[in-house]
C-alpha cells in the first residue's frame, strides 16, 4: 500500500491518510490518478441537475512491461489504454461527462506470467448533490465474497485460539448484514 502522507512521516499521519483513501495497492507498478487535479480520497461537488465535465489522469509506470491501464467508474471500465510489449509507461488522459454520484479509479496490470502483478488506486469520489446511489448488484457480490470467507474461516485449523476464529467470524457476519440491507434497498 503506498499511501501519499501531507508532511512529514509518521504512524498517525500515515493511518489517517491511508483512512482518507490517498493511497493505492500495488504488488509491482506505480500507479496515480487525478480527476480535474483531484487526487484519491478526494470529491468533487456536483449540483443536481448538472453535469461535470471532468479531465481525468492516469499513469502507471512499472520496471517490466505493462499490458493496460484501466479507468473505472463505479467498477465499470470506461477507458482502457492497451501497451506494446515494450512499454513500461502508460497514460490515459482524456475528459468525460458525469451526472450521477458515483467514484473513479485506475488499474493496471502486467502482462500474465507467474504471478499476476497489478496496482489499484484508491476512489475519486463524485458527489452530486446530496444523492446516495444504491447498487444492489454490487452488494450483493461482496455478500457471496463474505459467505465464501465465513465457510473458510469455519473450517480454517490455522487459528492459534477458537476466540480468533469466532471475532473473525462475528466480523464477517456484521459486514454481511450491512451488505444485506444495501441489496435490499
Amino acid at each position: 500500500m503506498y499511501v501519499k502522507l501531507g508532511g512529514t512521516f509518521g504512524y498517525s499521519g500515515w493511518f489517517r491518510s491511508l483512512k482518507e483513501g490517498r493511497s493505492f495497492a500495488t504488488n509491482g507498478p506505480m500507479l496515480f490518478l487525478t480527476v480535474n487535479g483531484k487526487e484519491p480520497g478526494s470529491t468533487l461537488r456536483v449540483e443536481v441537475g448538472r453535469a461535470v465535465k471532468a479531465r481525468v489522469r492516469a499513469e502507471a509506470l512499472s520496471p517490466r512491461a505493462l499490458d493496460r491501464l484501466e479507468i473505472l467508474f463505479r467498477g465499470k471500465v470506461i477507458k482502457t489504454v492497451t501497451g506494446s510489449r515494450s512499454e513500461a509507461r502508460l497514460v490515459a488522459d482524456f475528459e468525460s461527462s458525469f451526472d450521477e454520484t458515483g467514484w473513479l479509479a485506475a488499474r493496471c496490470f502486467e502482462p500474465a506470467a507467474r504471478a499476476i502483478r497489478f496496482a489499484h488506486t484508491s476512489p475519486v469520489y463524485i458527489q452530486v448533490g446530496s444523492r446516495v446511489t444504491k447498487a444492489p448488484e454490487d452488494a450483493r457480490f461482496f455478500i457471496e465474497w463474505i459467505d465464501r470467507e465465513i465457510d473458510f474461516c469455519q473450517g480454517e485449523k490455522g487459528f492459534r485460539d477458537p476466540r480468533h476464529r469466532e471475532a473473525m467470524l462475528e466480523l464477517f457476519r456484521k459486514a454481511r448484514t450491512v451488505y444485506a440491507k444495501l441489496a435490499r434497498e
